[in-house]
């Protein structure tokens, strides 16, 4: 597994597999008739382990195939809504057991391809079995056992006098030829699985026999691909088939839902969630079972996950990721799993102190940068030979704020959620408000000058507060983890609450960079009772070695409504081989039928953005305006006004905001004032300082705490914070609580 994707090493479908066990050995076969991994625990509890998983995974897999027919169109109607719970439970059970079946069936069909087109010309002997398990020659071995490799069973190796290619070895139910009265091959199917399949001692599969024919390497081919596609047109139309029966069974029940209660919070059908961020399974820690996907009590697992899943967990339990350095390119992604219910929509604030305020008098321009930013080539060629790790950038690269203060950016347009409680929401208006608000965020790099520099990477514990009596919110942003960076941030207003628990990321592409974050914005609105998510697109920064460099957002993003089940998909249009930065953007909205709504979104993320109706083609009005910047933008970092406020200290803030506030830490104030060797000493003290915060806390035994937020949820790909009460806080409070009296406690010193 790889924490920054949802990608597997390798997945095999159990419907597809025959899998068999020796317990003298401990060891494991699993064949998917495309490849066979061979696994081998290094002590009893391991293998006890492994075991218990495979024989739960092969008795859901039964029940499974037990479950009753799918109620007819007929029989949908029931009395009591706990029986039609219970029936539309068993239907969902046996669509998701018919989505696994498919998705094996893809997975066969994928892997044969894989076969086909990475399998050089060996050839392999025909007159004879393979020892058991033995890996065919030309065969690609694309997964690594747990730790030393099986031995093969004790059969005798066959005589061979002919080849053929490995990819026209198939797969069959043959046994081994070759007598072993007490190696009893047996296959594990889902439909026909038992205890005592796993129990009985074994061997390793016998290898498939081969297929000889008299045909062409060409006519062998052709033939292979006409039965590939036509596999693969069996499972569109199966595929078809089930989403068809999928629709019409969740719009029954969702008719009668709302027909026994007066709120139903309607379960997102599979069309409406292909685009969504399917989380991984919950890690445990020590102690936990084999084969356990998560914890119950987080809500987010039950004891009907399917058979191959549970397969897979075990598989990456046992896997160690460290040093995978194989293409992604190459993998799969996991099964998705089924969202979780939306949590209740909390109740906002009562008091927002310190609003509201008088208004707040504040800059509207920064001083002009001091130095030009340095090349990045130069700075390599300089570094010729040494480790980049341990180099640390100039400042001149940095622009005067902080990675915490970017995140308060994205409220810049908080209007847009103000005015998204008001909107009509029958037309999709509310929700391409919120998609206009998300759409926002991007604009602050809509000047190329922007691009050129970075906000100064926050210390650990570092923290930015934002009040902003105009626009009628408060908002608060702490780093909560150093590696890798994580940031958590809160924001109150009257009518709405922002969270967010960013982590971003940055694969270099030679000549672009790809700029990615994790972690959903949470948008939750406590007079409407709803709440809304989603995460922000990939954003890339082009032409960092030469010419000039922008940033551009790309693919899609996607505004869920997790209370009513509507969705708004927003499209970054790609732009030509020669056309530079693709600014243009458009917005669909769905209901929670998944049916389009009238009005659309269209504009640029650079400009502006308005509602259009009736195909797009009539302008009803526009709804979001970029903000001013400042004077002369181009020599004083690409700011817009918003942003060039954010380092400022007002009268509001003087001596009330916490002393681990970004605009508190002096080698970014330096850079603002132009101080820029001055700058470069204070930063190298500042990191010095860390690092020995750091070593004595590894010396204690003891870990970082943030001080404002605490961890309640975490994935794979995403940790979830939340601002902490003013009881988890400690003494004096909470944040806002501290503040309005004035005394910090518990603060750690940082600058």
């Amino acid at each position: 597994m790889n924490q920054n994707s949802s990608a597997l090493r390798g997945a095999i479908p159990l419907s597809l597999a025959a899998i068999s066990a020796s317990e003298k050995d401990r060891e494991i076969c699993i064949d998917s008739g495309a490849e066979v991994w061979h696994l081998r625990a290094d002590n009893q509890v391991q293998w006890e382990g492994w075991k218990n998983a495979l024989e739960r995974a092969a008795e859901q897999a039964q029940a499974h195939k037990q479950l009753p027919p799918a109620p007819g169109r007929a029989d949908t109607e029931l009395s009591a809504p706990t029986a039609a719970a219970g029936s539309h439970q068993v239907a969902e059970d046996r669509g998701w057991a018919g989505v696994e079946a498919l998705v094996g069936r893809i997975a066969g069909v994928r892997d044969a391809v894989r076969r086909l087109a990475t399998t050089p010309q060996a050839t392999l002997r025909t007159d004879g079995p393979s020892p058991p398990g033995a890996p065919s020659e030309g065969s690609t071995v694309e997964n690594t056992p747990l730790s030393t490799p099986p031995l093969l069973s004790s059969a005798a190796t066959p005589n061979t006098t002919d080849k053929r290619p490995f990819w026209k070895r198939k797969a069959s139910g043959a046994q081994p030829q070759t007598p072993a009265p007490t190696l009893l091959a047996q296959s594990l199917h889902p439909a026909q699985a038992d205890k005592k399949s796993l129990t009985t001692t074994l061997g390793s599969l016998a290898s498939s026999p081969l297929i000889t024919t008299g045909r062409s390497h060409d006519e062998d081919l052709a033939a292979n691909l006409k039965a590939l596609l036509a596999d693969l047109d069996s499972v569109v139309a199966d595929f078809s088939t089930l989403l068809n029966e999928n629709k019409h069974r969740r719009w029954l029940h969702r008719k009668s839902e709302f027909a026994s209660t007066p709120v139903a919070a309607s379960r997102q059908s599979f069309e409406s969630t292909a685009s969504e961020e399917f989380f991984d399974a919950d890690d445990g820690g020590e102690g936990r079972r084999v084969g356990v996907l998560n914890d119950d009590s987080d809500g987010a697992g039950s004891d009907g996950e399917d058979a191959q899943a549970v397969v897979e967990a075990s598989i990456n339990e046992a896997t160690d990721d460290s040093g995978d350095s194989e293409d992604e390119s190459l993998h799969e992604p996991k099964e998705p799993r089924k969202i979780e219910a939306p949590s209740p929509v909390p109740e906002g604030p009562k008091d927002l102190c310190p609003l509201p305020l008088d208004p707040v008098r504040r800059r509207a321009t920064v001083l002009a940068s001091a130095v030009t930013p340095p090349s990045l080539i130069g700075f390599l060629r300089k570094n010729v030979g040494k480790d980049l790790s341990t180099i640390a950038m100039p400042v001149s690269a940095n622009e005067p704020t902080s990675l915490v203060q970017r995140l308060a950016e994205q409220l810049e347009y908080s209007e847009m959620l103000d005015a998204a409680v008001s909107v009509d929401k029958e037309n999709g208006e509310r929700i391409l408000h919120i998609a206009a608000f998300a759409i926002s965020g991007f604009s602050n790099a809509r000047l190329k000058e922007r691009a050129v520099r970075k906000p100064f990477n926050p210390m650990l514990g570092e923290t930015f507060e934002l009040v902003r009596e105009d626009k009628g919110f408060r908002f608060l942003a702490e780093k909560v983890s150093h590696r890798p960076v994580i940031m958590a941030c809160h924001a109150d207003a009257k009518e709405w609450t922002f969270t967010q628990s960013p982590m971003p990321t940055q694969k270099f592409w030679g000549k672009s960079a790809e700029l990615n974050t994790s972690g959903r914005v949470r948008i939750y609105f406590s007079s409407i009772r709803e709440q809304y998510s989603y995460t922000i697109a990939t954003s890339f920064l082009r032409n960092i070695i030469a010419g000039e460099k922008y940033v551009e957002p790309v693919g899609t993003m996607t505004i869920h409504c997790e209370t009513t089940g509507e969705k708004a998909i927003v499209t970054f249009k790609v732009a030509g081989m020669f056309s530079g930065r693709s600014e243009e953007v458009s917005v669909a909205a769905y209901n929670a039928q998944g049916q389009p709504y009238d009005y659309t979104l269209q504009g640029k993320w650079t400009e502006s953005l308005s509602l259009f109706t009736d195909n797009s083609s009539t302008f009803l009005k526009k709804i979001w305006t970029v903000g001013s910047l400042v004077d002369q933008p181009n020599v004083r970092y690409g700011f817009t006004t918003f942003a060039a406020q954010l380092n400022e200290i007002t009268v509001m803030e003087k001596g009330r905001m916490a002393p681990t506030d970004s605009r508190l830490r002096p080698d970014q104030r330096m850079v603002e004032e132009g101080r820029i060797d001055e700058a470069e000493d204070a930063k190298r003290r500042l990191e010095e300082k860390q690092r020995l915060r750091r070593k004595e806390m590894d010396e204690a035994g003891e870990a970082w705490q943030p001080r404002w937020f605490v961890k309640v949820r975490e994935y794979a790909d995403e940790e979830v914070w939340r601002m902490k009460t003013s009881e988890e806080a400690g003494e004096g409070g909470g944040y806002w609580e501290q503040r309005k009296e004035g005394k910090w406690r518990n603060v750690p010193s940082i600058f």
